[in-house]
């Protein structure tokens, strides 16, 4: 692959670091001296003696998939407590918006919306059990609205089941900015 005898300890890191990776190492960015990560895939492809075409065929869609994945809508899960403010100070409960927040996980990125509501059903139960039914300040929990890409929201009861789909609609939210 070209490289100098005194570093083939690291290319050799490198290789077992890049088929360790379900990725291929092509989520990261790295040069070694010698090799961007694509490059280091097209020449193990080369060193190999694989038919080029369809490598290159297989490394460029794994890259648009990367791509997709970095460039995707987010999917997440608001905690709804019916809030109404009285005397909270507005800089404590923009502290404690976070709390009504919670992430999908990076796989459910590109999953459909049955695997998305799989998952966060999953999540809802698992956030009421832990949290005991009410998030710190902001109350007892309703329900969880699972906010999907086209400004539909899915919601769940506290137990996770699937009570209806409708616009996407949040109770409020405390935000604080610097500028």
């Amino acid at each position: 692959m070209g490289y100098p005898e005194h570093s083939l300890p690291n290319a050799g890191k490198r290789l077992a670091a890049a088929l360790a990776d379900p990725d291929l190492g092509l989520r990261s960015s790295h040069y070694d001296f010698r090799y961007s990560n694509r490059e280091f895939l097209i020449a193990l492809v080369d060193a190999l003696a694989i038919d080029r075409e369809p490598a290159l065929a297989a490394i460029d869609a794994l890259q648009r998939k990367l791509q997709r994945q970095r460039y995707a809508f987010r999917p997440w899960i608001f905690v709804e407590t019916g809030f109404r403010r009285s005397t909270e100070p507005v800089f404590a409960l923009a502290a404690m918006e976070g709390h009504r927040r919670i992430r999908m996980p990076e796989s459910a990125v590109l999953a459909g919306n049955k695997e998305l509501v799989r998952i966060a059903s999953e999540k809802a139960k698992e956030h009421f059990r832990r949290h005991q039914g009410e998030v710190p300040l902001w109350g007892e929990i309703k329900e969880y609205k699972l906010i999907l890409e086209n400004e539909e929201q899915v919601v769940l009861d506290p137990a996770g089941a699937v009570v209806r789909v409708e616009p996407v609609r949040l109770s409020s939210e405390a935000t604080l900015r610097l500028r």
